[in-house]
């Protein structure tokens, strides 16, 4: 199983600029397969619109293709942080962001599950320290 996310440190939330740079790659991620498959629809999602009017300001027709997925699932363009923003805590809720606790019940429930093997693919610019976070939670 691929997972995504962040380890949410004591107080921290979806305001918070780690925490968005963390767990922001993949959440736009979203926006950009959507995109990729319907892109009338990238509008209904949480800060969709705001994503999309980015993308237009950057690019012109026919060639929003190259803008798509810039910094795709690495790092986050000014229209990720802006649409990000506007999509609120609906950060927290995509992947497996968390606390520590969180974060080992989601690897103790996808076990139940027969998951024998969890990648973990972490973003931002602390890849060390994500990495050491979500290993710290696994173990307990």
């Amino acid at each position: 199983m691929i997972v995504s996310g962040t380890v949410l440190r004591s107080g921290e939330d979806h305001h918070d600029v780690r925490v968005i740079e963390a767990a922001g790659p993949w959440y736009a991620a979203m926006w950009h397969a959507i995109y990729e498959a319907a892109p009338d629809f990238v509008t209904e999602l949480p800060g969709g619109d705001v994503w999309l009017d980015g993308l237009h300001a950057v690019r012109p027709e026919g060639q929003l293709h190259l803008g798509v997925h810039e910094g795709h699932m690495c790092s986050l363009t000014d229209r990720d942080r802006k649409a990000i923003g506007e999509a609120g805590a609906g950060l927290l809720e995509f992947g497996w962001t968390g606390s520590a606790a969180k974060i080992r019940a989601a690897a103790a429930n996808s076990a139940t599950l027969g998951v024998t093997e969890i990648v973990y693919t972490p973003a931002g610019p602390d890849i060390a320290g994500e990495i050491d976070a979500f290993a710290k939670a696994f173990r307990g």
